[in-house]
């Protein structure tokens, strides 16, 4: 059975800090060679050691053949990724990939995943909708690569290019724990990522579209005090949230 998730619900619904959030946009992408967001720095001492990506995500694609980065760092043979098809969704460590069973991946509607990565243990887990869904021995190696951080597509925008939207994108640089990753999915409320304890590990949270872009321009701004903004490239843009607002 699924649960709404309402504008309504979106606009008046408190974080976890008790702000009200207006999460109203995301940024969509069409899935076009040249698509995608492109930071515009590496990060690499991030995913060096610990680290974690929330992001929710409403994929559209339609068959096996569309497979799309939500983010990528690094190049072909040491890359870190989160990888999403048709029926079921990658979260890789360097050569290496964990899957996120088909059996409770979604698209056409709205699925909160967070990956996070113990460094000192070497194990990648995956959490879809406030829920461990799977946890695996990877190893990975260090991007000394100089590649920037890209959003919705591969290393050059030309490859595995994403279709649908991403809104409230968040890197931080710990292992989040089971506790915090439900901390932050929030009952599928907003979260403001800069105002709980663990801000502290807070590498970059990007709106999407509710920022400081106010729903407007080709500039994603960092909403933590890292200034690490993103540019659109391509056919991407902000758009309104799609309806109805749906995850499992």
């Amino acid at each position: 059975m699924f649960k709404t998730r309402r504008i309504q619900t979106l606009r008046n619904a408190k974080s976890a800090s008790g702000d009200l959030e207006n999460s109203q946009h995301a940024v969509y992408f069409p899935g076009d060679n040249g698509d995608g967001m492109n930071l515009g720095v590496e990060l690499a001492s991030t995913f060096a050691g610990d680290f974690s990506t929330s992001q929710w995500l409403w994929s559209t694609a339609t068959d096996g053949s569309d497979s799309g980065y939500i983010w990528l760092t690094g190049s072909t043979g040491n890359i870190n990724y989160l990888l999403v098809y048709e029926d079921d969704a990658y979260y890789g460590v360097d050569s290496a990939n964990a899957n996120i069973a088909s059996s409770v991946w979604n698209t056409h509607r709205w699925n909160h995943i967070v990956t996070s990565y113990d460094d000192t243990n070497n194990v990648a887990k995956t959490f879809l909708n406030g829920i461990e869904v799977d946890s695996d021995s990877l190893d990975k190696e260090v991007i000394t690569d100089g590649v920037n951080l890209t959003v919705g597509a591969g290393t050059n925008l030309t490859d595995y290019n994403s279709k649908g939207y991403v809104s409230d994108f968040a890197i931080y640089n710990n292992n989040m724990t089971i506790n915090e990753v439900k901390t932050i999915y929030n009952n599928k409320a907003p979260f403001n990522h800069m105002k709980w304890q663990f801000s502290k590990y807070l590498v970059g949270w990007w709106q999407c579209g509710d920022g400081k872009e106010n729903a407007a321009g080709t500039t994603i701004y960092d909403m933590s005090t890292n200034s690490n903004n993103f540019t659109l490239r391509g056919n991407v843009a902000i758009k309104p949230y799609p309806n109805p607002l749906q995850i499992k």
